[in-house]
């Protein structure tokens, strides 16, 4: 990765992740009761959203941001990958 993505340029992945998985109209609909700038700055609280919206598939969901993130970022993805670990590594990659 030559430089850090902007946060657009992140929502904007994270979006494309979720249409993948839930369609547009889904993805769009998530996106307006859960705002994709939470993932960024808690992406903890956002994972805890997903849950309370998707209960057991938010794991499959979550995975789904996460190989896409790290796809189009060239995060190396290890197993059991949280979105905080993947945030992180995208904020910080000198501490990959």
């Amino acid at each position: 990765m030559d430089r850090k993505p902007d946060d657009d340029e992140i929502k904007e992945t994270i979006r494309k992740a979720l249409e993948q998985k839930l369609g547009s109209s889904t993805a769009k609909a998530l996106e307006f009761y859960i705002d994709p700038s939470i993932a960024l700055s808690n992406p903890a609280m956002y994972e805890r959203m997903l849950t309370k919206t998707f209960g057991g598939g938010t794991e499959h969901i979550t995975k789904m941001v996460i190989q896409e993130i790290s796809r189009k970022y060239g995060i190396p993805q290890s197993e059991g990958m949280t979105l905080s670990q993947c945030i992180e590594a995208l904020r910080n990659p000198a501490n990959q």
